[in-house]
């Protein structure tokens, strides 16, 4: 008895990403492990969608496809790759460290501004002092802004 196999249709049902997405990727030599039966359609057995959800976790960590894929290159040729692929995982953390830095540090601008405007409501007194049109005005033939004094 021959192991299930799944279509690439069927894996992306399977990981809930497209079949687009999935084909892309294959040609992208990020499933070394899928084979063509004989009709040249790429099957995957159940030990290849564990491959399938390694691929989508690290593209969802921001992880360049050409890093994927040497990834997955490094996996196929076993426990004398490991080392190299930890240095792959701990770049990859350091790259998603430094970019949730910045993430804190847009959220702390958001976090000011909104402060602003919860004093700004609480404070108001008919005038809009939040806004930074507040002293502008368009001139409709150029479209250009200039200041009002």
């Amino acid at each position: 008895m021959s192991e299930k196999t799944y279509t690439i249709k069927q894996v992306a049902e399977l990981v809930n990403e497209s079949d687009h997405t999935i084909r892309f990727y294959c040609k992208e030599g990020l499933f070394p492990f899928a084979k063509r039966d004989r009709n040249n359609v790429r099957r995957f057995t159940e030990s290849d969608l564990e491959g399938v959800e390694i691929v989508l976790c690290l593209r969802d960590t921001g992880m360049p496809l050409a890093d994927v894929r040497h990834y997955m290159e490094l996996c196929t040729q076993g426990a004398s790759t490991l080392e190299e692929r930890l240095q792959i995982i701990r770049d990859q953390e350091t790259r998603a460290r430094e970019e949730l830095e910045v993430y804190k540090q847009k959220i702390a601008h958001l976090e000011e501004k909104e402060s602003y405007y919860v004093q700004a409501i609480e404070d108001q007194n008919g005038e809009d002092k939040c806004n930074p049109l507040m002293n502008v005005e368009m001139n409709e033939s150029t479209g250009e802004f200039t200041e009002i004094h």
